[in-house]
């Protein structure tokens, strides 16, 4: 397994030596070619490594360029965000111009290191007072949640249920789409995607990749029963033009926002052509950003539908969880959340929400389910302290010791004969998103938390 976040960006200055203005590398009219590279190379780390081999065999004119590009990255997901955002607010995109690959693939390197020129400075700025916000959306910037995991998640939570259907109905009725139709047309534009290496198994070649990586209703159709009608109404809801962007793009250049590219991760180049702006805001249409889609489709009954949704979300961990027990591979029992009366002259109190319990080894793995999320604010600047307290106590320190006092008051009133204080507990937070490694450690016991660094 390779860590794709662990090297060095590799930036025009330090490849060339020598700085350049933007204007150099980028011209007023650029090709719709140069921009479905970009997609391509954002989108899939194969393309990418492919690209990136092709730049040292072609571009590099020493050794020491050559063992750059072999050990530095070019493109991170800052630096694809930065080039969508320059691109749209400083160009204009023109037809599909055959230029030639190697014209378009050299200006498309060049201007992507001049990419990196403005990130370096701008990151100079936002670690000095900002440091460990800026960790986390590194990681953030990075994570990309399962496929395959997402569309299952859709399917039982929001097509499956019953308790959503009013919601889901509000939200059908904006898009004048059914929800089903909406995620399987997204799944098969993923899939199609996912599939350009078995495509071209015995290995791309350049024109294959600009003409295979165009999207349109036609290609998406493909062996499917999805007629033209249906999917060109699924890709106005998750696409804009490049002319609807250039108002967000100047004002949101070097900042961390990417709203409208969360809402609209496909760039409509013309009548009926699409590309993706990169692999994670794409796949995220399948469950992560339709979350949001429909919550936005309800401002009215948004408080409603957060408390439905959190049911549901709940029901989907623990049928997660019978399915460990039903594979065989460990003896565990898998409990739900129960109520319980204490010594106290209190009401009934509520267990976590699900605990597997392995009695042989003593040990029970605790639950604490929240459809908690990180905060917007958050998302959208990488200064914003508030925000990220905010959300550290939303999903990690809440759900975390919420569960431990739980557990604590069931050993001590003997409210389950499935464990005692002899068994090992082991608590987990369970959200929608949260922090790779966040900047506290909790005291469990007390209920405190603690800051690791400065």
């Amino acid at each position: 397994m390779e860590l794709v976040n662990q090297k060095i960006r590799l930036s025009y200055r330090n490849f060339y030596h020598c700085g350049i203005s933007l204007n150099k590398v980028l011209p007023k009219r650029v090709s719709g070619n140069f921009v479905i590279l970009l997609s391509a190379l954002s989108y899939d780390r194969d393309v990418y490594l492919w690209f990136k081999k092709h730049c040292m065999e072609h571009f590099c004119s020493c050794s020491r360029q050559i063992q750059m590009l072999e050990e530095d990255e070019f493109i991170e997901p800052h630096t694809t965000y930065l080039a969508w955002k320059i691109i749209i607010a400083r160009s204009e995109i023109v037809g599909i111009e055959d230029k030639g690959f190697d014209s378009i693939a050299r200006s498309l390197f060049d201007f992507l290191l001049k990419v990196n020129d403005f990130l370096d400075d701008e990151d100079a700025k936002v670690k000095r007072n900002n440091r460990w916000q800026y960790i986390e959306h590194l990681y953030l910037d990075y994570y990309t949640d399962n496929v395959i995991a997402q569309f299952y998640r859709a399917q039982r939570i929001f097509i499956d249920s019953s308790n959503l259907k009013s919601f889901i109905a509000n939200f059908e009725s904006e898009i004048s789409l059914c929800l089903k139709e909406y995620v399987y047309v997204i799944h098969r534009l993923l899939v199609r995607y996912g599939n350009l290496w078995e495509f071209y198994p015995g290995g791309i070649k350049n024109t294959d990749l600009l003409a295979y990586w165009k999207s349109n209703s036609g290609n998406i159709a493909d062996g499917t029963n999805f007629n033209s009608e249906t999917i060109e109404k699924v890709l106005s809801v998750i696409s804009c033009k490049p002319d609807e962007l250039k108002t967000f793009c100047n004002e949101h250049l070097f900042d961390g926002n990417i709203d409208f590219f969360r809402n609209y991760p496909f760039v409509q180049l013309s009548k009926d052509l699409y590309v993706p702006i990169n692999d994670r805001l794409s796949q995220n249409l399948l469950f992560n950003n339709l979350f949001y889609k429909i919550l936005d489709a309800n401002k009215s009954s948004s408080g409603d539908f957060l408390s439905n949704y959190g049911k549901e979300f709940e029901r989907y961990v623990y049928e997660l969880a019978l399915l460990i027990n039903q594979s065989g591979n460990d003896k565990c029992i898998v409990q739900k959340e129960f109520t319980f009366k204490t010594t106290r002259k209190e009401g009934l109190n509520k267990s976590p929400d699900v605990m597997i319990v392995y009695p042989q080894t003593k040990q029970v793995i605790v639950f604490e389910v929240k459809s908690a999320r990180i905060l917007e604010k958050f998302n959208k600047s990488y200064s914003d302290k508030d925000s990220y307290e905010k959300s550290i106590e939303k999903t990690v320190f809440t759900p975390i010791v919420q569960s431990a006092k739980s557990i604590t008051k069931i050993v001590e009133n003997n409210a389950t004969k499935l464990f005692d204080k002899s068994f090992r507990f082991v608590n987990v937070a369970v959200t929608m998103s949260a922090f790779a490694i966040p900047n506290y450690s909790v005291n469990v016991a007390e209920g405190t938390k603690e800051r690791r660094h400065k």
